[in-house]
Formats: structure tokens, C-alpha cells, sequence
């Protein structure tokens, strides 16, 4: 025993004199790295970031320098939209397993947003959740929280199958229980009637409501367009969610947004640091910055146009849009786009002259 003890305590002190070498190695490998230039642009930058904020200059390997501001740059929250002048809010809560798994590629969100956008309402929130009705009661909570008195949309999880669970969560949100909907059988029965279908129990789950819900229904439609508490529950279809809101597109009204494009041969790294401080200086219009692409849903499409970024300006105060235009034209290098793009961007929002177009001022050569 004696002797293992003894054994034991040498290779302990072999080994930690090994671990030793191994660490004054590494230590004469970071000074000879520290010594050569690589090692000097390494002790720069070290250097440089314990340096004082007011500091001008920085300090390069072979001990050049340049200038450069040191002014932060106030950098917004871009948590959503931030357009001054409108307390209209809205958030989507996308329901269905098929989403989170990629089976079912959701496409509600994006025709939504364009929607809601174009009637002056920001869509300040998005969500996607499974069949599971403490998540669907859990994301409501969140969305209704961040809308305020906004409206709210879900999509999906309203079928006649054990995982449609879209009506019994937004019941538990509220405290409501659910209760058949008569108008909605009575229609439902038509539709499957016609058909030579029956209503059978599971068919029934489509008609049973939160209590003392309003509903919508659509011209030609048998589908309920339940409302709880500003929550409109949808069908998770597209063509029946597009077709629904479509028809009751009024209940959705915000104030009139402004929008500006500009277009510049500039990259999006040599825009960055001018459009930050432009943004920075004007909170509340928003400044958008898009790389070239040669594929989009919306046809956008620069390759043969000699630009790289597309800008976009929007706010609600007009004045305010075309002065941050002005400051980008000034700031940065715009081109003119010549092509016949479509020129028109944006509509009005509200009374009389809700949905007519608003014309696109495209950026030309100053």
C-alpha cells in the first residue's frame, strides 16, 4: 500500500510538470504571435476595445492609423412596425402541427400582413403553435397583450378531426364553454345534405362555438367566422381564410400610410452605417433596406436594372417621409430605375377613399 502511494504522488508530479511545459509552450507561442504582424493587429484590436469611448482613431498593425467616429449610433427596436398617428394593432396566431413539421407550408401570415397593411393596421405579431390547447391559450394571452384592443386572427384547428382544438382552447382563454351554434347547423346541414352527407358527431364539433360568441357568415359559405373578445377564429385553408376576410375587410380600418422607394448601386454594407443614423434621427418612419433578388412573390426583380438595394420610406406623416427621403438622396448614391415597374405602392386607408392608390415617388439622380 505504501509503495503504491508512492507510485501515485510521481505521476502526479510528472504530469503536472508536463502540464507545465504545455502551458509555457502556449505561452511562447502567443508571444511570438503577439510579436509578428498578425500578432500586432490581434493586440490592436485588444487595444482598441479597452480604449476610451471618445477615442478617434483606430489602431492598426505596423502602428498606422485612421479616423473614425466614435458616436454611437442609436439603434431603433424594430419589433414591428413603429408608424406614428395609428393605435390599430394586430397579431395572427397560426395553429397546426403540420406547420411546425413542414408538411403544410403556411402562406395566411404573408396574405394577412399584406392585407392588414394595406388598410393602415400593423401586424405587430405572429405566432405558430401546435394542436395543443394550453400553447393556442398561452400564445392568445400573448398577442392580446401586445394588440391591445386590436384585433387578433387565428388559422387553423377549427376541423371535425380529435386534433382541431382551436374553438375549445380560445373557450378556455375566456372562461366560456361551448355551445352548438344554430345558425352554423342549420347552414352546415344544408351544405352536407346537398351532398348526401350526414351531420355526424364529429361534423357537429365544426358548429359547436364559445358561448355568446359573434359570428360572421360569408356569401356562399357555410363556415362561421367566430369573434371572442376581438379573437377571430378561422379556417386554416387558404382559399376559405383569404375568401372570409375578404368579405368583412371593413371591420379592419387604420389611418393612411405614406411610402417612399428609392433605389441605390450601393451594397447593403455601404448603406448600413448612413441609414442607421438617418433612422436613428427619425423614429418614426421607417426605413427598409432589400438586397437585389431575381425571384420574389411580389416580382421584384433588379437584376437588369443596374440596382442593388431597394429602400423603402414609410410613415404616416407625409411631410416627415419625403424629408427622410431628401436626407437619404443626400447620404447615399441613388439611381434612377427606368423599366416600367409598376407605380403604384401602398392605398388609402380610410372614409371615402379607403383602397385608392397612393403613387410610388421613385428616387432619380440629383
Amino acid at each position: 500500500a505504501a509503495k503504491s502511494q508512492v507510485m501515485l504522488a510521481a505521476k502526479s508530479q510528472v504530469m503536472l510538470a508536463a502540464k507545465s511545459q504545455v502551458m509555457l509552450s502556449c505561452v511562447r507561442r502567443t508571444a511570438e504571435r503577439l510579436a509578428s504582424p498578425l500578432g500586432c493587429a490581434w493586440a490592436g484590436t485588444q487595444q482598441r476595445l479597452s480604449a476610451p469611448a471618445s477615442q478617434r482613431t483606430q489602431i492598426l498593425s505596423a502602428g498606422r492609423s485612421r479616423s473614425f467616429s466614435s458616436e454611437p449610433i442609436a439603434v431603433r427596436d424594430y419589433g414591428g412596425p413603429k408608424l406614428s398617428g395609428s393605435s390599430s394593432k394586430a397579431g395572427l396566431l397560426v395553429i397546426g402541427d403540420e406547420i411546425l413539421s413542414g408538411k403544410v407550408v403556411d402562406t395566411n401570415a404573408t396574405w394577412l400582413s399584406k392585407m392588414l397593411h394595406a388598410r393602415g393596421v400593423d401586424v405587430c405579431r405572429v405566432e405558430t403553435v401546435g394542436d395543443c390547447v394550453e400553447e393556442i391559450q398561452d400564445s392568445i394571452k400573448r398577442i392580446k397583450q401586445r394588440v391591445g384592443d386590436g384585433p387578433v386572427f387565428t388559422s387553423g384547428g377549427i376541423g371535425p378531426t380529435h386534433d382541431d382544438m382551436t374553438y375549445q382552447a380560445i373557450a378556455n382563454t375566456f372562461g366560456l364553454k361551448l355551445k352548438v351554434h344554430e345558425e352554423t347547423l342549420k347552414r352546415m346541414t344544408a351544405h352536407y345534405t346537398s351532398k348526401g352527407l350526414e351531420v355526424n358527431e364529429m361534423r357537429l364539433r365544426m358548429a359547436t362555438l364559445p358561448e355568446n360568441c359573434d359570428v360572421l357568415f360569408t356569401e356562399g359559405m357555410w363556415v362561421p367566422l367566430a369573434v371572442v373578445e376581438g379573437v377571430h377564429i378561422l379556417p386554416g385553408i387558404p382559399r376559405l381564410f383569404q375568401s372570409m376576410l375578404e368579405a368583412h375587410a371593413e371591420r379592419f380600418e387604420g389611418k393612411e400610410y405614406f411610402d417612399i422607394e428609392l433605389f441605390s448601386d450601393d451594397g447593403e454594407g455601404d448603406l448600413a452605417k448612413p441609414l442607421a443614423e438617418i433612422a436613428a434621427r427619425n423614429p418614426h418612419v421607417k426605413i427598409g433596406s432589400y438586397p437585389k433578388v431575381t425571384h420574389t412573390a411580389g416580382g421584384l426583380d433588379g437584376s437588369e436594372e443596374g440596382w442593388r438595394v431597394r429602400l423603402s420610406i414609410i410613415g404616416r406623416d407625409q411631410a416627415a417621409v419625403l424629408a427622410v427621403g431628401e436626407e437619404i438622396r443626400n447620404a447615399i448614391r441613388i439611381v434612377e430605375v427606368t423599366s416600367e415597374f409598376p407605380r403604384i405602392i401602398g392605398v388609402k386607408r380610410g372614409g371615402a377613399t379607403a383602397g385608392k392608390p397612393i403613387p410610388r415617388i421613385v428616387g432619380v439622380p440629383t
